[in-house]
């Protein structure tokens, strides 16, 4: 019986590159993650699948522990007035998961399409190594950022590089 992250595998063979994939305990939060994340040498990751009330939907990958304002966020992102969590069934039409399973790699039902805008996390893109979900939450794919790139090339998606420490909630001491 093939898996979800079947589809993700073979696109990692399709584009040529070879990142390591760790199973581990289901995690639908960053906090169910955290002891797995210790066991991991990358950059924990957590994806943010929002809207505006205009219907124009962000797919948000940023550091697992940094914190963010949507209140600030909306205004940098040009949405039209408030940020929300996008609706479960959207999720799973424009993505293909669930609430809990959210990644960058459900960006490969959005091959060649323009239904969403993808944003990241600037020092994502600077670390060595991140992790993501493969389309499931029980497992992490660890990425380089240039193989990353070779992924967003290969689906043809653009991406929003942004620095979220300046979205950050105010009350942070």
């Amino acid at each position: 019986m093939t898996q979800p992250a079947d589809l993700i595998f073979e696109m990692f063979k399709d584009i040529g590159i070879t990142p390591t994939t760790i199973k581990h305990e289901p995690c639908f939060t960053v906090a169910e993650s955290e002891e797995i994340d210790k066991q991991i040498d990358a950059v924990p990751t957590r994806n943010l699948f929002v809207k505006d009330k205009a219907n124009k939907y962000w797919l948000i990958t940023l550091e697992a522990q940094q914190p963010v304002c949507l209140k600030k966020l909306r205004y940098a992102l040009g949405a039209k007035q408030r940020l929300s969590f996008g609706k479960p069934e959207i999720l799973k039409e424009m993505l293909g998961v669930t609430p809990g399973s959210v990644t960058p790699l459900g960006l490969i039902f959005q091959k060649g399409k323009a239904d969403l805008v993808f944003v990241i996390d600037k020092n994502l893109m600077k670390a060595d190594k991140f992790a993501v979900h493969p389309l499931q939450n029980d497992m992490s794919s660890i990425l380089t950022p240039q193989d990353f790139e070779k992924i967003l090339k290969y689906l043809a998606v653009d991406k929003l590089e942004m620095d979220f420490s300046l979205y950050e909630p105010d009350d942070l001491a």
